[in-house]
Order: C-alpha cells, then structure tokens, then sequence
C-alpha cells in the first residue's frame, strides 16, 4: 500500500521537524522538507509527492504565496497553507493562487489529518476522467473484481458523498457502508477515500 508523499516547506527547523514527526506518526510519508524558496524549488524538482504542506513567511525573497503559484502551475500539486498569518490583505492574495486548506498555526493533529485527506480527496476527484466510471474496465485491472454493491458505492464516492449519504442512496445502515468501504480499499489497494480516488484515477486512465 503506497503512502501518501508530502513535502513540508517550513522556515522554522523545529516546526518542520514537529510536522514530520506528527505526519509520519500519522502514516504519511515525507519526502522533502525546506527552509527557504530557493531550497523549496530544488526539492519540488527532485522529489516526487502528492501534497505539499506551505508556510507562507519563508524569509526568502520568494514568500510561499508566489510559491505556491509555481507549485499549482509547474507541478500541479495540491498544497495546504499552513500559517500565522490570517489578516485580510494576506488572505485576498491567498485566494487568487487557490489552496486546497489554509491552517493557523498552533495546528492540531486532527485538524491537520482532516484538511490534508480533504484535499487529496478534492484533488484526486478533479483528476478523474470525464464520464461515468466503467466497472469493466476496473475489474480487468484487479485481482479480485468489485461485486456490484462495491462498484455502487464506488460511485457514489466518485461523486463526493459522504458515508452517510451512500447509505441512503442505497437504503443500508452506514455500517454496512464502511464494511463495504473497508473490501473496496482492500481489493484498491488504498486506505482512504482519497487513495481510493486516486486509484480509480490510475485504472481508468489505463
């Protein structure tokens, strides 16, 4: 099961090194960590990764809101504000360059887990293919096929519903919903809605 790869852009050491502690402990997986812009951009051409976790105040002569231009442009990357700072004119220039989580710091453990499966997940959704998902063309591509339920389920979530949401569509209990959920991560090989997105990303794009 692949972890999921984060990169921690962070001006202050010990920060980062809370961060990396706090995210590894958490399952993730930190592929980079910098101190400034200038070694924020070597790491971002060198590593590969999936999110990356931004301060905004790098102290460098590019600050983390231009960088994250370069981010969304270049890489493509999904990335999450994680800040101090929460005045007006800071929060007008966020905007235009659209995060995908902005966080004040002091952070909290679950709040960072929350945002950073929020935005994979979102992230994950806007990279699927247009249409409706094709179960044979998923199946071909696992060692155990989906039943029918699970690809129901499947693309519910596709569409962004919640486990309560699919319950009701499908007229089961929500707990029935996560037992289906946990075989459907099971046979993805994902261990979230996020992972399970991104998987499903992966197959039907061949």
């Amino acid at each position: 099961m692949d972890q999921t790869r984060i990169i921690i852009i962070e001006d202050e050491p010990i920060i980062a090194e809370d961060l990396k502690v706090v995210l590894e402990d958490q399952g993730y997986f930190i592929g980079g960590t910098a101190h400034n812009s200038q070694d924020a951009l070597e790491v971002l051409e060198n590593t590969p990764a999936d999110i990356v976790l931004l301060d905004i105040d790098l102290k460098s002569p590019i600050d983390g809101i231009a960088l994250a231009n370069i981010i969304r442009k270049k890489y493509g990357l999904p990335f999450i504000y994680l800040t101090s700072f929460a005045d007006a004119q800071t929060i007008e220039r966020v905007r235009t360059t659209r995060p995908y989580g902005y966080i004040l710091k002091p952070f909290s453990e679950k709040e960072l887990r929350a945002c950073l499966e929020i935005a994979l997940f979102n992230h994950a959704r806007e990279k699927l293919p247009h249409g409706e998902l094709n179960k044979q063309i998923v199946d071909k591509q696992l060692d155990a096929p989906l039943t029918s339920r699970e690809f129901d389920i499947l693309q519910l979530l596709y569409t962004g519903k919640s486990n309560k949401e699919i319950a009701e569509a499908l007229f089961v209990s929500t707990n029935t919903v996560k037992t289906h959920l946990s075989n459907l991560y099971l046979k993805l090989d994902a261990h979230s809605k996020a992972t399970a997105i991104a998987r499903i990303r992966e197959l039907m794009n061949g």
